[in-house]
């Protein structure tokens, strides 16, 4: 089990539900200890202090995880935990941190702050729907602003030559303190910006991270213009592997060895006998030459480049079809156009790609000229969020833990289905 953070966002849940486990063991074993450290706070300064010391390198996580595997008495209760069912404990983590169906919420977040985008355009810029400094400033003397920050977003329903329409719009920070939270004021205020009659407010804040179903997949509405996807990003463990080999500069033997050996196995190679002296170098317990250690560093720095330049290519072809399938079907097959520009790149740029996709299933835009393609790839827009685009959109409530939400269709909004 790997830590990669730019893989999904699964590594805060498994980070959260570690530290619930080091701390019952803690009141289970060590109670007195409870209030003399913040766990958090003890590896920092253990990991400060974890250097060669007389001769002997301290335990790597110290003792209490080096315990756990151990046998011990539960202090509160007095029951003697074998070396057998803690082990099993163990095993039983390590079943739990691989579960792939974990909820994961994000703050739903009403926009404050400054009234626009700070940046100041001259004069002399060609720039499009300017917005004057101050009242009463022509932008084409004194410059201008370009775009205005949304507070959070409003759905409503206009009558256009006889026929209902939706629309979802942004409503500026700086209009809020007119707005005052009041739907009449709200309608008012669409009626004489927009030039609309008879509209009926059917949602009245839709805030920033809201997430939405659109064609059976999940998005977080990012502003009035823009949503992202919402999909966490699941590899299976050989997958894991590869991404952790090729996002990290320091591999440690056996995993080196375990990527060789699943590559091993799908590519011809040259490598079997390095890959055996390695293995033989940590199998030996015995105290190394330094002519060993020199020889051992030579054949991990060789076996080391042929993994990883292997395994990005594995990892390209994982996430084209996992883009293809789960994510955008359009990119994922201009990504199996670009596979001969990738295999023609430079290790390092091959990592950029590498990186670039995984930014991509995490709802980031990207630009993919690297291997032939274009930017803004994987952007979604929303500036014509108008009735046929809202038509098979869900909005979904969630509770702060995701384990309760509610889905609300357009019509069943409009009917005042859901609370608004």
């Amino acid at each position: 089990m790997f830590k990669i953070r730019e893989l999904n966002d699964y590594h805060h849940i498994h980070d959260a539900y570690i530290n619930a486990v080091i701390g019952m063991y803690i009141n289970k074993r060590y109670p007195k200890m409870l209030k003399e450290f913040v766990y958090s706070d003890y590896i920092k300064e253990f990991k400060k202090q974890s250097t060669e010391e007389d001769g002997k390198k301290k335990k790597q996580y110290g003792f209490i995880v080096s315990n756990m595997g151990k046998e011990y008495t539960d202090m509160t209760t007095g029951e003697i935990i074998d070396k057998n069912t803690s082990e099993k404990q163990i095993e039983s983590v390590l079943k739990q941190l691989k579960i792939k169906d974990a909820f994961v919420t994000r703050k739903l977040e009403e926009q404050t702050g400054e009234f626009y985008n700070q940046t100041i355009y001259s004069k002399n810029e060609k720039i499009t729907n300017a917005i004057p400094l101050k009242k009463g400033l022509d932008p084409n003397k004194y410059g201008a602003y370009t775009s205005q920050n949304t507070a959070y977003m409003v759905l409503f329903e206009h009558i256009l030559k006889n026929k209902k329409h939706f629309q979802i719009v942004g409503i500026p920070i700086k209009d809020i303190t007119y707005i005052k939270n009041d739907n009449e004021n709200l309608k008012q205020y669409i009626e004489e910006k927009f030039q609309y009659e008879n509209v009926k407010i059917i949602k009245n804040k839709i805030l920033k991270h809201q997430l939405i179903y659109k064609a059976g997949k999940p998005y977080d509405i990012k502003s009035s213009g823009d949503i992202s996807i919402a999909k966490q990003l699941q590899v299976d463990e050989n997958t894991n592997l590869m991404i952790y080999i090729l996002l990290n500069k320091k591999v440690k033997s056996n995993t080196l060895l375990k990527a060789y050996n699943i590559l091993d196995k799908l590519h011809e190679n040259n490598y079997t006998i390095i890959a055996q002296n390695i293995s033989e170098y940590v199998n030996n317990k015995n105290e190394k030459t330094t002519e060993e250690k020199k020889a051992n560093h030579s054949n991990m720095d060789e076996l080391l480049k042929w993994t990883k330049e292997t395994a990005a290519i594995y990892v390209y072809d994982v996430l084209t079809n996992k883009i293809k399938s789960e994510y955008f079907e359009n990119i994922g097959e201009k990504l199996e156009g670009y596979r001969d520009n990738m295999l023609n790149l430079i290790f390092e740029d091959k990592i950029k790609v590498i990186q670039l996709l995984l930014q991509l299933t995490s709802g980031k835009s990207i630009d993919l000229k690297i291997i032939g393609g274009k930017s803004g790839q994987g952007r979604v827009t929303m500036q014509n969020m108008n009735s046929k685009w809202l038509a098979d959109v869900v909005f979904v409530e969630q509770s702060t833990t995701g384990m309760y939400e509610k889905r609300f269709k357009l019509d069943e909004l409009e009917n005042g289905d859901s609370n608004k």
